[in-house]
């Protein structure tokens, strides 16, 4: 039996999920690949405090350089998180010539290219798996199942906090009152920024679109928003006119050109990716010659994680060759930030003619066409009323330049605008 000597940076929730998933399936793994894991060494901060796991205090160490210097370790596990020293550590570990295995999209999305320079340069292996969307195999789906097609477009829920805050919104809760049920569930962190601005899955698109298209991506080529400034109103709005509010992530080529965004959008109620809620996550690919395939399942939590990451520990204990990306090229010509698509107005006006006229006036001067207009509700007395727009797909930066001209008038109050994106 072949045993693979192994070592963990870090061990936290999961971590720990790893080392226990590494026990419970080590008869599978005996049986069906004749391998044996053995965690030798477990870098942490604190070798007294306690953890979720039984693990003797002789493979408990504080010094990285145990680890590098070690010999017989040949494979090792990141679960530090953070961009540095995780980052630092890792590429340490590839030069010295030690496969790595990692679920930090923070480290990977910024270091990327110094990372896998490391592993080419050694031939180790560098396995990500679990970086993007827990437990859902799309980075293997990408880099195997997929070679045979062009990617043409990425669009996914790849962050399962933002899922479960806006499908609770969309069921009557308040944006604080959904985040703050999210941060009680351990669905969201006690600062949820990264999370809930875009962050988390603007480092998830910079990895997955680099796959898809063959081109560096880094997380300063994804435009990004966030979802805390949509309102419970607007959610029901466009669901009354038969749409689903998700934050999307967003990565397409047209003409050699890649547009690159994370938002929250309205999808019509029969995309399929309309249904995923709660915590989950979904990337919908579409391939010239596969069509549309759509991948679903937990994206969070230690034990889908785990299972990414253990499933690349068995991928580097049994390949002779580890695959590499290579990162040559020192421009960007390939990007295009001025994508086109709908957009849902929700605006609060003041209720007397000639203001839809000025409305119209703006999107007509650049260019815009509106596709429809309503007013959802009439309040008694209210100084403003919500009116909503939608427009015909158009040019983004049209679009934004026709929102500050809307914004100044007099006559508007708030103003939120929704990206729509239509099944193609």
């Amino acid at each position: 039996m072949k045993t693979i000597h192994t070592a963990f940076l870090g061990l936290g929730n999961v971590g720990c999920g790893v080392y226990r998933l590494l026990d419970m399936q080590k008869e599978a793994f005996a049986s069906r690949s004749d391998l044996a894991f053995s965690v030798d060494r477990i870098l942490v901060r604190d070798l007294d405090r306690p953890r979720r796991v039984k693990v003797s205090r002789d493979r408990l160490t504080v010094d990285v350089d145990e680890i590098v210097n070690d010999p017989d370790i040949t494979l090792v596990a990141e679960f530090m998180g953070g961009i540095e020293p995780a980052a630092t550590y890792m590429e340490r570990m590839l030069l010295a010539g030690k496969s790595v295995v990692t679920a930090n999209k923070q480290a990977l999305a910024n270091a990327w290219p110094r990372l896998s320079a490391a592993a080419m340069k050694t031939g180790a292996g560098l396995y990500f798996e679990a970086s993007v969307c827990g437990g859902i195999p799309v980075i293997e789906t990408l880099l195997s199942s997929l070679q045979s097609n062009r990617v043409e477009s990425i669009m996914g829920i790849i962050n399962g906090t933002c899922n479960y805050i806006l499908s609770r919104m969309s069921e009557g809760m308040e944006y604080e009152d959904a985040l703050a049920e999210a941060q009680e569930k351990g669905l969201a962190e006690p600062d949820p920024t990264a999370d809930v601005e875009g962050a988390d899955a603007t480092c998830k698109l910079a990895i997955l679109s680099t796959l898809a298209f063959g081109k560096s991506v880094t997380v300063d080529d994804v435009y990004c928003e966030g979802i805390s400034s949509l309102t419970r109103e607007a959610l029901q709005f466009g669901a009354d006119m038969g749409y689903t509010l998700k934050s999307l992530a967003v990565a397409k080529e047209k003409d050699g050109r890649l547009q690159l965004h994370v938002h929250p959008a309205f999808l019509p109620n029969r995309h399929p990716i309309a249904s995923v809620s709660g915590a989950y996550n979904a990337v919908y690919i579409r391939g010239n010659a596969v069509e549309d395939i759509m991948l679903s399942g937990k994206g969070a939590g230690d034990m889908p994680t785990a299972s990414s990451v253990v499933s690349d520990m068995v991928k580097v204990a049994t390949r002779q060759v580890h695959p590499a990306v290579d990162f040559q090229e020192s421009n960007r010509p390939y990007l295009d930030e001025d994508w086109i698509c709908g957009n849902f107005l929700c605006l609060h006006v003041e209720d007397k003619s000639g203001v839809m006229a000025k409305l119209f006036g703006i999107l007509s001067h650049y260019g815009l066409s509106a596709a429809s207009v309503t007013q959802p509700r009439r309040a008694e007395k209210a100084e403003r009323v919500p009116v909503i727009v939608t427009t015909y797909p158009c040019r983004e930066q049209a679009m934004r330049a026709a929102l500050v001209d809307i914004r100044a008038l007099p006559e508007v109050g708030s103003v939120l605008r929704i990206r729509m994106e239509e099944m193609e």
